[in-house]
């Protein structure tokens, strides 16, 4: 990852989700937070603001030991992300003023489409979608998954990726997709 960020010179960081297995943090002095953060990502490309999504781990514990803001907006010059806490999923941060951007991006913890062998919520697909779209959402990037995929489904323009590789990959359990909707898949 660090030789990624030099590569690409990142203005920053972001995670998403499940960023302390297994219970999350117990509190602000979790020696955790130094064993599976401060002591793994030591690059100097790495050291750079960190923006993160909440998930059901990191929910198991103190979720106010993370210092982190449980949906928010990262403006970066030609790019808006969204981080929205889908737990529960609120809506009100598409209904404020429209801003110009190049892309638009959306970071929720659960996964709107996915490759892995489990139950996709259909409650979130149909409340979600119409959002991001009339919103023209041009990504939708989560974790949750512990896999990376692309999908770039033929019902919507919306590109959709799954970054949730960085633990306990699920080598195997995997739907058959559309090879032309699926556009990269590794677990592992």
């Amino acid at each position: 990852m660090g030789k990624v960020g030099k590569e690409l010179d990142a203005d920053f960081i972001i995670s998403t989700d499940d960023n302390f297995y297994d219970d999350g943090l117990i509190d602000e002095e979790d020696p955790l937070f130094v064993e599976s953060f401060t002591e793994v990502y030591t690059s100097n490309s790495l050291q750079k603001q960190w923006y993160s999504v909440l998930g059901n781990h990191d929910y198991r514990g103190n979720v106010l030991a993370q210092f982190c803001l449980r949906s928010f907006i990262v403006n970066s010059g030609n790019a808006e992300f969204f981080f929205v806490d889908t737990t529960p999923f609120q809506d009100k941060y598409f209904t404020e003023e429209k801003h110009e951007y190049d892309w638009r991006g959306v970071l929720p913890r659960e996964e709107y489409l996915s490759n892995v062998l489990k139950e996709v919520d259909m409650a979130l697909v149909d409340q979600f979608l119409p959002i991001l779209e009339a919103n023209e959402v041009d990504l939708y990037i989560n974790g949750h998954d512990h896999c990376l995929q692309h999908i770039s489904s033929q019902n919507s323009p919306i590109q959709f990726l799954t970054s949730g590789g960085g633990s306990k990959a699920w080598r195997g359990d995997v739907n058959e997709w559309n090879p032309n909707e699926m556009k990269f898949y590794y677990n592992g």
